[in-house]
């Protein structure tokens, strides 16, 4: 946990990364709030398709009504989010590995699309970083491991 509000507090580099140790969810909350981060959380717990990703998605970021339901329009609304602004935006994605084994295809277009929307960030002076919350070994290039 402490390498994760690490990251929020800007002292290590916004990124994607994963967390296999329990998070204190209250302290997070209050940390992104007392930082102006926007948090998004995503239970992937029922989350095994890209559609079933792409809807709860659209849920919890507040997606407008334009959203597309395609990985052109999650990226598109990601590297955008006017509509909700803040000084940086932190999801956490808990149990990732029900949709990386079942759709590991889509798995892996949604590591890359998330990479891209934290790089995109990078370039503004509103970071993004993305925490894949699981214990299962996630291998992916893009996603760094903290703990």
């Amino acid at each position: 946990m402490d390498e994760l509000m690490a990251v929020l507090a800007g002292d290590r580099e916004a990124g994607v990364y994963q967390i296999g140790k329990p998070l204190d969810w209250a302290r997070l909350v209050q940390v992104c709030a007392a930082r102006d981060l926007q948090l998004f959380v995503l239970d992937g717990s029922a989350i095994a398709t890209k559609t079933e990703l792409l809807q709860r998605c659209a849920e919890v970021m507040q997606f407008p009504d334009y959203f597309g339901a395609n990985w052109d329009a999650l990226e598109d609304c990601l590297t955008d989010l006017e509509w909700l602004p803040a000084s940086g935006y932190v999801l956490v994605y808990d149990q990732p590995e029900v949709l990386a084994k079942a759709a590991p295809a889509d798995w892996s277009m949604l590591v890359e699309i998330l990479a891209c929307a934290v790089d995109a960030w990078a370039q503004t002076n509103c970071p993004m970083s993305v925490f894949f919350h699981s214990t299962s070994r996630l291998d992916m290039d893009a996603i760094a491991r903290l703990g």
